[in-house]
């Protein structure tokens, strides 16, 4: 008998051996990472869904400012995706995306709930990570005094006291009244967002964050610029309302893509004038009257001074109150929204950290500050400089 070249049988069996471990490769991967376990694949599903309900007639997207919510079981109903018991091993999921319209811009956010998963909310994960414990703020009184003014508070600090925990000067977020709030030194609570790194004020008892920009803009301007018919000369008038401020910020939102305008929540600016005898570093006097569904604005005259942890920090003129503060870096002299009620044209800054006051018609640097909705989902960061919490993409 001839030889049989055993050559080519050994080729066709290795190939047949490649193949057979290639389909053992691709169903390992399947099983581990496919349907059935990926849930961020059915948040995404989930979304797309959301967008081809929405889409349909007769379900109308949210009017601006508003949101809407549907469940999971009606997306599946409406034939927009498969139920989530085919899409998921874990029978006891739920869920539902709800979407805002912000600017025009509709942000969906998906939130499921399974035995072994949960949508992490960006509202959670930075309370989580920084809650340190509730305090309350000082209703200490004393009058506002103008720009050329010193007062001996305005000098005091707190020598005896330093930067660590032992001292309670633990840099975090605090409850006060029914926000949450960041305070200290050196908080993590850096946000990146839009190309621009943020530093994160507070969250509010609905869950908004509010954030302010960590670099002052680089030109001074007037808060207002009209004829004061009360002061009978160019003063500016202090309603923000109807200032050349209010109208700067919204001149400067235009410039934001739509991309990014997307994750801009409406936010309520705290446009409350302060008796200037009445120094408290307090939500109430502040947020006293609000200008609603705003997408930037400015800080309001006690949130440098609620940042702080220094003791003596017991009013908005106090010096010591850039102790501990770590917006004492990030606002060096900035308007706030906040007019005095003595007159119709004098308006609280922070200059140096203390609060004076000045006629709108003087001009000032500021700092953007604008909103997230508590909902996003987390994507990374642990609100460090070097890795900051993301919302959106890093593109400017």
């Amino acid at each position: 008998m001839k030889k049989i070249n055993k050559k080519p049988l050994i080729i066709i069996g290795g190939l047949f051996g490649v193949i057979i471990l290639i389909i053992i490769i691709v169903a390992l991967v399947r099983s581990c990472g496919g349907p059935g376990s990926n849930y961020e694949k059915t948040e995404r599903a989930m979304v797309t869904a959301a967008s081809k309900y929405f889409n349909q007639e007769g379900n109308f997207l949210p009017n601006e400012f508003e949101s809407k919510e549907v469940s999971a079981v009606e997306l599946a109903s409406s034939g927009a995706m498969k139920p989530l018991s085919e899409q998921l091993k874990d029978a006891t999921c739920t869920g539902s995306v709800k979407v805002y319209n912000q600017g025009g811009q509709y942000l969906y956010l998906p939130i499921l709930n399974c035995t072994e998963y949960k949508t992490q909310l960006l509202k959670d994960k930075i309370i989580s990570d920084n809650m340190v414990e509730s305090t309350s703020v000082s209703d200490t009184t004393d009058e506002v005094t103008d720009e050329s003014t010193s007062v001996d508070e305005e000098t005091t600090s707190s020598e005896n006291q330093t930067d660590n925990e032992d001292n309670n000067y633990t840099s975090g977020l605090y409850q006060v009244e029914s926000n949450y709030v960041f305070r200290g030194k050196n908080p993590n609570n850096y946000l990146s967002f839009g190309g621009i790194i943020w530093r994160i004020i507070d969250i509010d008892a609905n869950g908004l964050i509010r954030a302010i920009k960590n670099e002052s803009e680089t030109r001074a301007i007037y808060w207002d610029t009209k004829f004061n018919s009360d002061a009978s000369k160019a003063y500016g008038i202090n309603d923000y309302k109807n200032s050349y401020i209010l109208e700067t910020m919204n001149n400067e939102y235009q410039k934001f893509k739509d991309e990014n305008k997307l994750h801009l929540a409406p936010f309520s600016v705290c446009i409350g004038k302060r008796d200037a005898n009445d120094l408290r570093i307090d939500y109430s006097i502040d947020c006293a009257e609000t200008l609603e569904n705003q997408y930037i604005g400015i800080i309001d005259s006690s949130d440098f001074s609620r940042a702080s942890l220094d003791r003596n920090c017991t009013k908005i003129t106090n010096g010591a109150c850039t102790n501990y503060n770590y917006l004492t870096n990030v606002t060096g002299e900035t308007w706030t929204s906040t007019g005095l009620t003595r007159n119709t044209y004098e308006v609280i800054y922070i200059n140096g950290g203390i609060a004076a006051a000045m006629n709108a018609r003087r001009t000032a640097n500021y700092n953007w500050v604008i909103a997230f909705q508590g909902e996003e989902k987390y994507i990374s960061g642990d609100g460090t400089i070097s890795n900051p919490y993301l919302i959106g993409s890093n593109a400017s």
